[in-house]
Parts: structure tokens; C-alpha cells; sequence
């Protein structure tokens, strides 16, 4: 019973690790294993069966004698099962060794089997190795055949002219309705092009058909002759009196023309009679029509797509969008994080702006009382002053969404774009309001409407729609409008009226209180010397930086940490922002080599420029003076600290004149001739005078009149005209005669200040002081601030 057992778990497990062993190598046909292990199952499931039923009818004797017969019955069943279709057909199995279980302590030697079970792996292992090398060397031949063919097609293709098209596709093209729209339509204008051409189509003739059967006898009634810019060959056409055309080929113009005329001649027929020839130049009317066609199928196809709406801002209904504004808007939230607190030096203007926040965070307390709502206020002043930073600061304050729009968006070269762009623009805001809408350089779009001289219909045509916009019908909405500009005097009256811009806010260069504010704000990211606060720095820049604006401010500041920088300094000192200033107002340092005599004579013309200043009461106090060249194209520089008041006297004027033209008049005193280097000087000169004479009203002849002159007239006479320059002279030639005994009586300190100058090439105020002494004049405000800031320094430097 153990032997039996034995067999046929063997006879299974054997039969189950070849189809494995099939499955994993990889062959081709592992389904005859799979099949024999199912019918060796079938079998013996067939056989349990029948000897099942046999054993309970017949006795126990009789078992080992009918064992063998039912075997062979059941082979017997299969066979004419496997016959009739029922099961698959038994495949032929080799045959194999069948082991007995027999125990012979005796005969048995285990180190034989292990012999023998590695021989047996040895043998499977070298025919799995030969199958798989058959198997790669198959896999190889393959791999070969398939780049060998993809040779040949890329060899084919670089033979062939024209690239392969794939017409698979073409059908799946014309599935889709518009596709197939698009395609009817080609075919349409090229079928009308084609027929456009055949109906025009000449017959044509030769030139002996031309003279006997057509110029002989007259029939001939026009010729046109055509110039083919494209080919040599010309051509005329011959027009019948029965209105038919033909075709004739031309070899020489010219010659043409000339047989023509002889012939005609020839004939008696006067020149009032000749037969009228005309020019044209031929073009090919297939190409033009076909690209008409072409190009009206690319718009129909983009209109009907939307696609030229990404052209623009319009999208498929509005052509390429010029209708839309160019709006940048910010959210308050996100973007708008300017308070008041960061505009510094601008207290009027922000005392002015804060009470459009309140109309904008409490209108109802406004309301109650029955005041209205701003319209809007305009913001004037000079560029760098803070007007676009106050509007941002009104939005950030006031938390509305703030639009930021510049006055040239609205302009285009289509008519009708700007008033248009406006529209957009109120509309959006007003979707959004309380919002406030910021116009950078109004001027722009805003100057005032000229019917004398014409003017640019578009720029009136936006400036009218704005003008609506503002104070209009409908018009009573939540939404303030802010306004920037340079130029307030441009500006048309009904723009700045009341009701539009309510309110006009001057926004100012900053004065020594607000440069402080201003240089507070920008010091605090730089990295001061510790030894001095960033209140004595503010105060100390705010003082030598008169007349700057807050963008100037802000640039000295970023130049100072940049040189501190490039020095490889640890933190920026007095020195880095003395070089900055230096390097805004008059440039870098040029250190390339010039003569002495050039030397000489800058070092003179400075020296005077300095003595007059020194010497005259209106004359701006010096702080420096250097002969190194500049970039900005001055040979020398002197840096002085301008007068912060805003009221100047006619003697005040008189002497600045003569602080200009004190360089010149040095130079024509000392050497006995001028250079070229003082032309700088006589055009300041030239301004002040002018302002004397025609704006202020301080010329006796003139009179009391202040003269604004416009863009393209003046608005006097050229008598007058020719008066104006006769005093503007007079005043030049008398300060220069002034300028000259200032000079000629101070000549030792020029001379002394000129040798110094060329010694040292840079003075300070303590050397200045130490050649030329005390200013004989009481010092004014800033520049006894000025002196003060200087005492200090020096007691720093000697402790």
C-alpha cells in the first residue's frame, strides 16, 4: 500500500514541475504537460469510481482478481470518449522510469543517489541553457530583420520629393461638421478662382495674324499691353471693335510700339486718330484670389472658434479687444499694503486724502448731514514727489479695490478705442465699488481742446467720454476717481472743474522736516555705523539734499549702501552717502588724464564761480569745489546749498546771474581769452534774465506783464518780441560788466583759491573758509544747520 502511494504522488508531482518548468522557461508549447496532468487525474478519478462500485457488489476474493480488467475497461471508456470530441487527445508522454520503494539497508548507498540527482540537474540545466540561447539567437534575428526594415523605409523616405500623408486620417477629419464646412468652402473659392480664370481666358494670335487680319482691316479698336513683373515675356491684348479680346505675345516693347506708329503713318492716319495704347501692369489674378479666399477661411474659422479673442481682451465678439482697458486692479488684501504711515514728508497732502477715506469707510455719517460724496481729486507736482504713493495709500487705508490705469492706456491708433477703454474701466468699478480708480499723467488723455488749430479727434473723443463718466447721468456711485500729473496748467477746464475733481492737492518738493521723515523711511534697512543714530543721519542728509524729492532720496540712499558694499565695508558711513549725493548731482569720478593748461583754466573758472558766490549776498553758499571730471560731462563741480525759500528778490536774482557768468568772466581775466566750457552757463544766465523780464515784471521798460508763452505762438508782437531781447540783453551785458570788477577787485583770493584748487583738486568748506575766510553774511537757516552738523563732526574727529 505504501509502494502504490508512492507511485502515484510521484507520478503527480513529477507531471506538475514540468508544466511549471515549462511555464517559467518560457516555451512555446506547455499545454501538452498541462494536458497529460489533467487526464492522469481524469483517470484516476474514473478508476476510484468503478472500483468503488465494483467492491461493494462483489466480494473481497474476487478484488485482486478483477483489479487489472477494470484498469483496461477504463482506458477503454477514455479512448471512446477522446474519440467522440468529449475529452482532448491524450499526448504521448515519454516513457519513464518508475521507482519501487523497496528498503535494503544492504544495498542502499546515498552518496550514489546524490550522484545520480546531479547528473539528472546537470542534464536539465544544460538543455534549459540550450533552449535559451536558441531563443536569444532567434531574438537577435528578429531584432536585425526589424532595424534592417526600418532602414529601408527612412532610406525610401529621404529619396522621396514629397512627405508621406496619412489619408487614414483624412476621414476621421471630415466627420466633424465644422471641419467639413471648411473644406466646402475652400473648394468653393478655388472652384470660383479656376472659373474666374477660364471665363477670362484670350484666344491667342500671332503677329502676322495681328497686321493682315486685324490691322489691315481695321478691326482693331484699343491695345493694352502688360507688364509682367514676374516673367520677360510681355504681352498685349488686342481689343476688337466687336468688343473681343486677343492674345498677343510681344518680343520687344518698344520695337511694338514703334512698327505700330510707322505702319499708321504710313497709312495716312493722323496722330489725333492713332490707335490708343495703354499700360498695365500685369498681376496673377489666380494667386490673388486664392489668397483673398485663403485668408477670409482663416478668419471665419478663428471668429467661429473665439480664437482672435486671444489676440486682444474681446474674445470672439470683440475684434482683437482694443475696447477693453489695460486695468491693472488690487485687491485690498492682497496687494494693497501701503498705509499712511509709510508715505513720510507729505503731512498737508495726506491731512487733505484722509478725508476721501472717511467717505469711503463711513458714507452714511456724510449722508445724514447731506453732504455728497468727492467725485474725485487731482494730485499736481513735480515727478519723485509721492502721488502715485498717496493714492495707494488712500486705497490701503480705506480697504476698496483699488485700479491703477495710466493716462497713455487709453490712447490707440483706431478711433473710438479710448472712449471705449473708459467705459470698460468705470464699469468694472463700479461693479466693485466703493473702489477707487487711480489715472497716472492725465495729461495725457486730459490736455485742453484747441478748436483754433484742430486737435486729435480720438484724444477728445476719450476725454469727453471721461468727462461723462465722472459727472454724467447715472453717475451716483461709490466710486472716487485720483488723478497724477506734472503739468496741472495743461489740463482742460472742464476736467478740473467742480463736480469732476472736487478736490486740487499740491503735492510739493519736501522741505528740511519732511527730507528728515523721508530718510527715516528709507535708512531703516540699511546698516548704519553704530556710532552715530539714523536720527543724525536723517538730519544731517535732510540738510546738504535741498530740492530733493522723495524718488531722489530714495535712489542717494541706495547708492550709499551700494559703494559701501563694493568696499567690502561692514556698515555705510558719512562718507559713502557724501559720495553718493555727489555721484547723483554731478556723476562719477573721471580719472582720465588731461593737460595742465586744461587743468589750469577749469581750476580758474571754478575759483570764480566760487568768489562771486562767496562775495554776493544773493549768492548761493558754497560747500565744495573739485576739478576731477564728472560723468555727467563737466570738467569740474561745485556743490552748493540753494536758498529753500520760496520768495526772491530782483537783487537776489541779479547776483545769481553773476554767480553763473564768474567762471567766464574769471577766464577772460586771467588768460586773456574764453573757452567753450562757460556755453552752460550763459543759457542759465539767459533763463534767469528771460524769467526777469517776461514772467516776473521787474523791467522798468517792459512794464508790469507776465507773458505765458504757448506751445506755437507767442502772445505779443515781434515789436515787442524784439524789445524783450534788447532788455534781456541789456541785463546780461551789465551783470557781466558787475561780474567783472567783483572779480578784478577779489583777484588775489581767485588766484590763492585757483592754486589750492590745483593742488589739492578738492576743497571742503573748512579749506574754502581757511583761503577765502569767513561769508561776510549773516548764514541763513539751513546753511547754519549746516555748519552746526559740520562743528560736530570735527569735535567727533578730535575726541
Amino acid at each position: 500500500m505504501l509502494k502504490i502511494k508512492f507511485k502515484l504522488v510521484q507520478k503527480n508531482w513529477i507531471t506538475l514541475l514540468q508544466t511549471l518548468y515549462a511555464l517559467f522557461s518560457r516555451q512555446r508549447t506547455p499545454q501538452r504537460y498541462f494536458y497529460s496532468f489533467q487526464l492522469s487525474g481524469f483517470q484516476k478519478f474514473q478508476r476510484k469510481s468503478k472500483i468503488q462500485q465494483e467492491e461493494s457488489t462483489q466480494p473481497k476474493e474476487e478484488k485482486k482478481a478483477t483489479e487489472k480488467p477494470n484498469q483496461e475497461e477504463a482506458e477503454k471508456i477514455i479512448k471512446d470518449e477522446q474519440s467522440e470530441g468529449d475529452l482532448p487527445p491524450k499526448i504521448e508522454k515519454p516513457q519513464k522510469k518508475k521507482y519501487q520503494f523497496t528498503y535494503d539497508p544492504k544495498s542502499f548507498n546515498p552518496q550514489d543517489e546524490n550522484q545520480k540527482k546531479e547528473k539528472q540537474q546537470s542534464d536539465q540545466e544544460e538543455k534549459v541553457d540550450k533552449q535559451e540561447n536558441q531563443e536569444e539567437k532567434q531574438e537577435k534575428q528578429e531584432n536585425q530583420e526589424e532595424e534592417q526594415q526600418q532602414q529601408s523605409q527612412q532610406q525610401e523616405k529621404k529619396k522621396s520629393q514629397f512627405p508621406q500623408i496619412d489619408f487614414s486620417k483624412f476621414t476621421e477629419y471630415l466627420k466633424n461638421p465644422n471641419n467639413r464646412n471648411y473644406i466646402y468652402m475652400f473648394l468653393g473659392v478655388t472652384g470660383l478662382a479656376s472659373l474666374y480664370t477660364y471665363l477670362n481666358m484670350e484666344e491667342e494670335i500671332t503677329y502676322t495674324e495681328f497686321l493682315k487680319n486685324y490691322l489691315e482691316t481695321n478691326q482693331v479698336s484699343s491695345i493694352k499691353v502688360y507688364n509682367n513683373d514676374n516673367s520677360k515675356i510681355n504681352q498685349a491684348s488686342i481689343i476688337t471693335n466687336r468688343g473681343e479680346s486677343k492674345k498677343l505675345i510681344l518680343g520687344n516693347v518698344d520695337h511694338f510700339l514703334e512698327n505700330l506708329e510707322r505702319y499708321q503713318t504710313e497709312k495716312g492716319v493722323y496722330p489725333e486718330q492713332f490707335i490708343p495704347v495703354s499700360f498695365e501692369i500685369q498681376s496673377n489674378e489666380i494667386v490673388e484670389v486664392g489668397i483673398f479666399g485663403f485668408s477670409r477661411l482663416l478668419y471665419l474659422q478663428n471668429q467661429l472658434k473665439g480664437s482672435i479673442g486671444s489676440l486682444g481682451k474681446g474674445g470672439g465678439n470683440d475684434v482683437f479687444g482694443f475696447g477693453k482697458s489695460n486695468v491693472k486692479q488690487f485687491g485690498f488684501e492682497q496687494n494693497v499694503k501701503v498705509k499712511f504711515n509709510d508715505v513720510a514728508g507729505l503731512d498737508e497732502a495726506k491731512l487733505e486724502i484722509k478725508e476721501f477715506v472717511d467717505f469711503l469707510k463711513k458714507p452714511r455719517k456724510f449722508k445724514e448731514m447731506g453732504a455728497k460724496l468727492p467725485r474725485g481729486a487731482l494730485l499736481a507736482g513735480p515727478p519723485g514727489t509721492g502721488k502715485t504713493m498717496v493714492a495707494k495709500a488712500c486705497a490701503g487705508e480705506a480697504g476698496v479695490p483699488f485700479f491703477f490705469v495710466s493716462g497713455s492706456d487709453f490712447v490707440e491708433m483706431f478711433v473710438g478705442v479710448g472712449a471705449s477703454r473708459v467705459r470698460d474701466l468705470f464699469k468694472q468699478a463700479k461693479a466693485k465699488s466703493p473702489s477707487i480708480i487711480f489715472i497716472d499723467e492725465i495729461d495725457a488723455v486730459g490736455r485742453k481742446r484747441n478748436a483754433k488749430i484742430g486737435g486729435n479727434d480720438e484724444r477728445d473723443n476719450t476725454l469727453n467720454q471721461l468727462l461723462v463718466e465722472m459727472d454724467g447721468f447715472g453717475t451716483d456711485t461709490n466710486v472716487i476717481v485720483l488723478a497724477a500729473t506734472n503739468r496741472k496748467e495743461l489740463l482742460d477746464p472742464a476736467l478740473t472743474r467742480p463736480g469732476r475733481f472736487d478736490r486740487s492737492i499740491d503735492i510739493t518738493l519736501p522741505d528740511i522736516e519732511g527730507r528728515k521723515q523721508i530718510f527715516m523711511v528709507h535708512l531703516a534697512p540699511i546698516k548704519l555705523d553704530p556710532s552715530k543714530t539714523m536720527e543724525e543721519y536723517a538730519r544731517r542728509l535732510a540738510t546738504l539734499t535741498p530740492g530733493f524729492s522723495g524718488a531722489e532720496i530714495a535712489n542717494l540712499c541706495n547708492e550709499a549702501a551700494i559703494m559701501a558694499a563694493r568696499a567690502n565695508k561692514t556698515y555705510v558711513d558719512s562718507h559713502d552717502f557724501e559720495m553718493a549725493s555727489e555721484r547723483v548731482m554731478a556723476g562719477l569720478e573721471k580719472r582720465r588724464i588731461i593737460s595742465e593748461e586744461e587743468r589750469k583754466t577749469v581750476a580758474f573758472h571754478e575759483s570764480g564761480h566760487a568768489v562771486a558766490s562767496w562775495f554776493l549776498k544773493g549768492g548761493h553758499p558754497l560747500l565744495k569745489l573739485t576739478i576731477i571730471p564728472r560723468s555727467k560731462g563737466s570738467l569740474g563741480y561745485a556743490q552748493y546749498l540753494p536758498n529753500e525759500s520760496s520768495l526772491e528778490t530782483k537783487q537776489e536774482l541779479l547776483d545769481r546771474i553773476c554767480c553763473i557768468l564768474g567762471g567766464r568772466v574769471a577766464e577772460e581775466i586771467f588768460f586773456g581769452q574764453v573757452t567753450t566750457g562757460a556755453y552752460d552757463d550763459l543759457k542759465k544766465a539767459y533763463d534767469v534774465a528771460h524769467s526777469i523780464v517776461t514772467k516776473f515784471g521787474m523791467n522798468e521798460n517792459i512794464g508790469y506783464v507776465g507773458f505765458q508763452e504757448g506751445e506755437f505762438q507767442k502772445p505779443y508782437s515781434d515789436g515787442t518780441n524784439k524789445q524783450i531781447d534788447d532788455e534781456i540783453r541789456k541785463l546780461i551785458e551789465e551783470q557781466t560788466q558787475r561780474t567783472r570788477l567783483l572779480i578784478t577787485e577779489k583777484k588775489e583770493f581767485v588766484n590763492k583759491l585757483a592754486s589750492t584748487l590745483l593742488e589739492k583738486e578738492t576743497l571742503d568748506l573748512q579749506k574754502i573758509i581757511e583761503v577765502l575766510g569767513e561769508r561776510p553774511f549773516p548764514p541763513k537757516s539751513n546753511y547754519k544747520a549746516y555748519l552746526e552738523i559740520k562743528k560736530e563732526d570735527q569735535q567727533t574727529t578730535s575726541q
